[in-house]
């Protein structure tokens, strides 16, 4: 294996050389990762995304920095051609500047994740991670189409994984208060999406889309976040109440349920999982009847960690989305 990075280009490139028994010679696979900010000059801040722009731009600019890479040999110009590529992974991603990431991400860890088996929840401090697979012996076995990453910016930059980067003070600044959202869609999503779209192939020039990027995080974060907004407890009672429901009495005890004991609030989940069968499927359809009326069953606390908490209403991420 041969990895080499051109960080100028934005260009991630290595080389795997694979051993047939049938051709009775080795052969070669190319993998790259392109940061495509960085490779159409997008990346005026350490926090940039890319902003999408014609695909003709990015052909032109891959070719110029691959030719520049393999020093222009004539045998290595299939190289050069972006379109000679098959994509395996995209990352869909956007970001926010809000008022605390941090309540963003105890409200999502406490919230609502999908409950069908191929999801888990992991991750970094600071950061509300699922990713597609299993746990076995205590380790993700990876075996999904999609990771969902929501993650406070600057907590994420000071991790200690990112130790050693060179953020500076002037990075750090930049980021505070940054809310980022990823879908990293990979191999099979790829190919599901090929399939439903009728893409001839798996040239990245399909999948940069900004209709197809906007409908997949907001499918996702539907999913694992719901679509309301989030307020406090006691907000969310006079909503219960407002909205006139017959079964107001039920909705009332959810919520007290979830956000009454400061000291023992339960997560969505934890709370669902308690429930015996028949008792699950009615809470989950009462649920669904509250977030139809934008009730959001996770309340705002009035203090996380020992700090009182400054706000009475947050969007949800899915509005922020909706609006990105």
């Amino acid at each position: 294996v041969i990895y080499q990075n051109f960080p100028n280009y934005g260009i991630k490139i290595t080389l795997k050389c694979y051993d047939s028994d049938k051709c009775n010679r080795p052969f070669y696979f190319v993998y790259l990762i392109l940061n495509l900010a960085k490779l159409i000059g997008q990346n005026d801040s350490s926090i940039s995304l890319y902003q999408i722009c014609k695909f003709n731009e990015i052909s032109d600019k891959f070719r110029e920095a691959m030719s520049s890479i393999t020093s222009g040999d004539i045998d290595l110009q299939e190289l050069c051609d972006i379109k000679s590529y098959t994509t395996r992974r995209i990352d869909f991603c956007c970001q926010f500047k809000v008022v605390d990431p941090q309540l963003y991400i105890h409200l999502l860890n406490r919230g609502r994740f999908p409950s069908r088996g191929k999801y888990c929840n992991m991750g970094y401090e600071n950061s509300c991670y699922i990713a597609g697979g299993k746990v076995e012996d205590g380790k993700i076995i990876r075996h999904g189409s999609i990771t969902i990453n929501i993650y406070d910016k600057q907590a994420e930059m000071k991790a200690p994984k990112n130790h050693g980067k060179g953020y500076t003070a002037e990075d750090l600044s930049e980021a505070e208060n940054v809310l980022r959202v990823e879908i990293q869609a990979f191999r099979r999503k790829m190919i599901y999406l090929k399939d439903k779209y009728k893409y001839p192939d798996r040239c990245l020039k399909h999948y940069l889309n900004i209709s197809l990027a906007k409908e997949l995080l907001l499918d996702y974060i539907k999913e694992i976040a719901g679509t309301a907004d989030y307020y406090t407890h006691r907000t969310l009672k006079r909503k219960v109440t407002e909205a006139g429901f017959n079964d107001e009495l039920k909705k009332i005890k959810i919520l007290n349920d979830l956000n009454g004991n400061a000291k023992n609030r339960p997560t969505l989940r934890e709370y669902i999982g308690s429930q015996s069968g028949n008792e699950r499927r009615n809470l989950k359809g009462i649920l669904k009847t509250m977030e139809d009326k934008g009730i959001n069953p996770i309340a705002i606390p009035n203090k996380i960690g020992g700090n009182i908490t400054s706000v009475s209403h947050l969007r949800s991420v899915y509005s922020l989305i909706e609006d990105y």
